[in-house]
C-alpha cells in the first residue's frame, strides 16, 4: 500500500461522515425508513468514489488490487468502529440485523476502490 496513514485517515473520515450523515438524516426523517437507508446508501457511496479518487491523486498511482485493500480497510474501520458504538448499546438491532443491513452495505467500499483503480490501472497500462 502506498499510503497507509492517507487510507485510515479516509477511512475514519468516512465514518465519521456517516455517522454526521445518519444524525441530520433522522432529523429530516419523516418515519420513512427506506427512505432514510437510501439516503444513508447514497452518502456512502458518494464518500466512497470521492476519497478513493482523492486517495489516486494523493498515491499518483492506481492498482485495482491496492483499491480492494484500502476499500477493505475502510469497512473494516467502520464496522469496527460500528461495533465499538454497538458495545455501548447505541444500536437498537441485533448484531445479525447489523450485519445483514448495515454492514454488508459496506461492501461498496472495496468495489469502489477496484473499479476506480482498476479501471485506471487499464487506462495506465494502454498509455
Amino acid at each position: 500500500m502506498q499510503s497507509p496513514k492517507l487510507a485510515l485517515l479516509y477511512g475514519i473520515t468516512i465514518w465519521v461522515s456517516l455517522i454526521v450523515a445518519s444524525l441530520l438524516l433522522q432529523v429530516a426523517e419523516t418515519g420513512a425508513s427506506p427512505l432514510f437507508e437510501s439516503m444513508k446508501f447514497i452518502v456512502l457511496a458518494m464518500l466512497a468514489v470521492t476519497l478513493t479518487t482523492l486517495y489516486v491523486k494523493a498515491v499518483k498511482q492506481a492498482s485495482a488490487a491496492e483499491g480492494v485493500l484500502v476499500g477493505t480497510i475502510w469497512m473494516a474501520i467502520t464496522i469496527s468502529l460500528d461495533l465499538a458504538l454497538y458495545a455501548l448499546g447505541l444500536f437498537n438491532l441485533s448484531v445479525g440485523a447489523y450485519f445483514q443491513d448495515v454492514a454488508s452495505s459496506y461492501l461498496i467500499m472495496p468495489i469502489t476502490g477496484l473499479v476506480i483503480m482498476g479501471s485506471l490501472q487499464t487506462l495506465e497500462n494502454r498509455a
